[in-house]
């Protein structure tokens, strides 16, 4: 058997490769791509397709169609992962990654325990405590606690790893030793009872502190004292004996009271710093009859005195027409009497003197434009005087009308009214009224006295 070779012409050749080329530009049309972007919550994570890093989030890859693996990455949160499937006529395709932060495990002691702990400037509560909710980073911690010195500490958390932090706080405090004289007074600091003499206070702050000493019968005594964290200061103080007072009330109050004869005040009356001994006490009202006692103070002691007065006064009862009147009673001004509300001022209300010891008094009632007027009254004791008094007006002529050019076109009078319609009502004399006619009145002015001469 005879095997014939055959040579391929160069022609053919070509058209094979011609073939082959275009198999493979159809293959890879059919091999669609897909352009994915991918974004993170938060942004800036390292995004990896398939385990391949593709760039920092939000970014752009190109994936074929098929399920792809998507991570993300990012300091300080938990890496996330999603499959993604991309279908063949899938062009353009948007994922988001949604990351977790990563919170740290911190455990915080103190001692003393009770400390204030405040990271970052921000109040977290009192040691001993957990935190759960710190992300990873760096922070300054801040511990506070009354009668200790602050301190502060910078932690580095790092993913949940669990973390201590233990700190010793350092007293910031002196120490106080207090004596007096006589012994067993109250030590008190800023107003707070540490103890009784002779006595050693520890855990005292720092810088100016008053220490008060309180004992029976004796006046307080107060010492400013300076402080450093550390010191032991010794402290004697010799008390001083403390005076007796009176406490002086009277029925009725606002009695004057006189202590040996000297006026102290009105009672309700705290009288101090009196020396141990008896006083002479006299209290005076006025309507009443006045009491004298002799009262003993002891030293360091309060008494208490009630001073029940009798009354030895009789009532006055004023009414001025009108109201408005201004009263002195023997020269002591009384007050003004007044009018009742949605009354009428051409009658006052009673005005009700309680305080007038029996016998004669002297009233005298005055208001502007009207004549003073003098009254002597009796006043007997328990009993009701009653004045009603009508004041005289005082003519005082402050207008002047005139209907024409004459003398007997002059008028000179007080102004009364003055109508909506231009018309005037004057007083003539007193008593003597005229009504004006709008038309008539060819001036209105006002009326001046004149001024009595100069000496």
């Amino acid at each position: 058997m005879t095997t014939r070779l055959h040579r391929r012409r160069p022609g053919a050749l070509a058209m094979i490769g011609c073939c082959l080329a275009l198999s493979c530009i159809a293959g890879a049309a059919e091999a669609a791509v897909c352009l994915m972007e991918v974004v993170s919550q938060p942004e800036g994570a390292e995004i990896f397709v398939d385990n391949e890093s593709r760039g920092i989030a939000p970014v752009t890859v190109s994936v074929g169609p098929g399920k792809h693996l998507l991570a993300a990455e990012k300091d300080g949160y938990v890496e996330t992962r999603k499959t993604v499937a991309v279908g063949d006529n899938t062009e353009t395709l948007q994922v988001t990654m949604q990351l977790e932060r990563v919170f740290g495990l911190l455990l915080i002691h103190s001692q003393p325990s009770g400390a204030t702990v405040v990271i970052d400037g921000a109040d977290r509560g009192k040691t001993p405590m957990l935190l759960t909710d710190l992300p990873g980073g760096s922070y300054r911690v801040a511990f506070q606690k009354t009668r200790y010195l602050p301190m502060e500490k910078v932690i580095d958390i790092v993913g949940r790893i669990p973390q201590k932090l233990n700190v010793v706080l350092r007293s910031d405090s002196a120490t106080l030793r207090v004596t007096s004289v006589p012994v067993g007074a109250t030590v008190l600091i800023g107003g707070i009872d540490r103890g009784t003499t002779p006595c050693t206070i520890d855990e005292v702050p720092p810088g100016k502190n008053e220490i008060s000493l309180r004992l029976d019968g004796y006046n307080l005594h107060k010492q400013l004292v300076t402080l450093r964290s550390g010191e032991e200061i010794d402290l004697n103080a010799n008390l001083e004996p403390k005076p007796g007072s009176i406490m002086i009330h009277s029925v009725p109050d606002k009695a004057t009271v006189y202590v040996n004869g000297e006026r102290r005040g009105n009672a309700p009356l705290a009288i101090e710093d009196l020396a141990p001994g008896t006083y002479r006490i006299r209290v005076e009202l006025a309507g009443y009859l006045p009491l004298l006692r002799n009262v003993e103070v002891v030293q360091g002691a309060s008494a208490a005195e009630e001073f029940r007065l009798e009354r030895n006064s009789g009532l006055l009862e004023l009414i001025t027409q009108p109201a408005g009147a201004q009263v002195f009673i023997d020269g002591t001004d009384i007050g003004t009497t007044t009018v009742a509300e949605g009354e009428s001022d051409a009658i006052s209300e009673p005005l009700i003197i309680d305080t007038l010891e029996p016998g004669a008094h002297t009233v005298q009632l005055s208001k502007k434009g009207y004549e003073s007027e003098t009254i002597i009254v009796s006043i007997q004791k328990d009993r009701t005087a009653t004045i009603s008094q009508k004041l005289k007006r005082m003519f005082i002529p402050d207008t002047i009308v005139r209907t024409g050019s004459g003398p007997n076109e002059t008028y000179i009078g007080v102004l009364k009214l003055t109508f909506d319609n231009g018309d005037i009502q004057m007083e003539l004399r007193p008593g003597v009224f005229r009504l004006f006619k709008k038309w008539e009145v060819k001036s209105v002015e006002p009326y001046v006295l004149d001024k009595p001469p100069e000496d």
